[in-house]
């Protein structure tokens, strides 16, 4: 399952890129009533994801496409000039470091860094290349491999693309943000189109592309942010209630709540809590052949699709004993300013917190409403605090 999900966190990026390369295949059967669509294809995608970036405040994604259509304009403006090729250079750069930074409001602080940032790289690129042209154009066209064939890119701008994407994809594995990995197919599609060379055709193609990904993947986060819970990575309730509405006549639900979590937060600290939730969701996500939710507080909820609950009570007993099983190693409040070999000893020391989670089972009783159902687990659950808790009832 974790397998599929990564997986498909490329699924947008690649189609797109093949789409493009498809397109351009195809671009001599479009019909003349169509040739405006052919003409303006970057600054229609450019200007849907400025808009969709206003729209969700997502500054980020608006200065990347900022950056995407200046960039453009000096390809097109200026092609095979100092200016085109430090813009090759720039934007793939510019594109590794935006990964790593988070989404913000376009008046914040962060977002006027970034129009500042972008203001001072946008000068004093054009102010270089118009004072010292022909000294950055042999710069930045050089062959400094000579067993690497000549390109249009040139070899700084594909060392600039190869270190960009690199750092897109280490930011995307921290944080796994679908921005992340829109910004490196926004390199590679921009650098395929730059790399092009007169090939107009091309250049707007894949430029195109690159705005569309980097809209596509401001809708992906507001999805992700409404269905996901961002504690835990789990889907939210509001994803629980989605699919539930969706279900056929069979499935099994399971509710699990936290033992004494209330003691938990009192005796050590909503951080540790945190950290007990987290670790409570990786283990309800491995339960085979269910989909773990967090319903809320230090509840959640797991659904069976096409089970009964007599399927699933050996699953729900396995999850059960393997959470008490672990104790969970609770750390010092003072080890951030010690050394790690006193943080070591400190921890050790600190002891073991014993979590424990109750469950409540029931499953679809024919025409029962879902909300009927939820109710038959909740009610199960209860039963398994009132006898004595760390239990499985249905």
């Amino acid at each position: 399952m974790r397998l599929s999900r990564l997986l498909s966190a490329f699924v947008v990026p690649v189609a797109a890129l093949l789409a493009a390369r498809l397109a351009l295949a195809h671009l001599g059967a479009l019909p003349a009533s169509l040739s405006g669509l052919r003409l303006y294809a970057p600054h229609i995608a450019i200007g849907i994801g400025l808009a969709v970036s206003l729209g969700f405040g997502r500054s980020r994604t608006l200065f990347a496409l900022v950056a995407l259509a200046l960039a453009y304009a000096a390809l097109r403006a200026y092609p095979r000039s100092a200016l085109a090729h430090a813009a090759a250079v720039a934007l793939p750069l510019g594109f590794g470091l935006l990964a790593w930074g988070r989404e913000s409001a376009l008046h914040s602080a962060q977002g006027l860094r970034r129009a500042a940032g972008l203001f001072v790289a946008v000068v004093a690129i054009a102010s270089l290349c118009t004072a010292f042209p022909a000294p950055i154009e042999a710069l930045l066209t050089k062959r400094y491999v000579a067993s690497l064939p000549a390109r249009p890119l040139g070899e700084l701008a594909l060392a600039a693309t190869i270190a960009g994407l690199a750092s897109a994809f280490v930011a995307w594995l921290h944080r796994r943000e679908a921005a992340a990995l829109a910004l490196a197919a926004g390199m590679i599609a921009f650098a395929l189109g730059a790399s092009a060379g007169g090939n107009a055709d091309a250049s707007r193609v894949y430029v195109a592309t690159a705005a569309l990904v980097l809209a596509i993947a401001v809708l992906q986060d507001i999805f992700h942010m409404a269905f996901r819970d961002p504690l835990t990575g789990l889907l939210s309730r509001r994803a629980l209630d989605e699919h539930l509405a969706s279900l056929g006549r069979r499935y099994a639900v399971a509710m699990v709540d936290v033992d004494h979590f209330k003691r938990v937060n009192d005796a050590h600290g909503h951080d540790t809590g945190d950290q007990v939730l987290k670790r409570v969701a990786r283990a309800l996500a491995r339960v085979p052949g269910a989909r773990a939710y967090r319903y809320g507080g230090e509840e959640f909820t797991l659904l069976f699709p096409g089970r009964d609950a007599d399927d699933v009570i050996g699953r729900l007993e396995a999850l059960r004993e393997a959470i008490a099983s672990q104790p969970f190693q609770l750390r010092s409040v003072a080890r951030k300013s010690t050394g790690r070999r006193q943080r070591n000893r400190a921890n050790a020391s600190a002891g073991a917190l014993k979590v424990t989670v109750s469950i409540g089972a029931a499953q679809s009783e024919g025409a029962a409403a879902p909300d009927a159902v939820i109710a038959m687990a909740d009610e199960a659950l209860y039963r398994a605090k009132h006898r004595g808790r760390n239990k499985v009832c249905r």
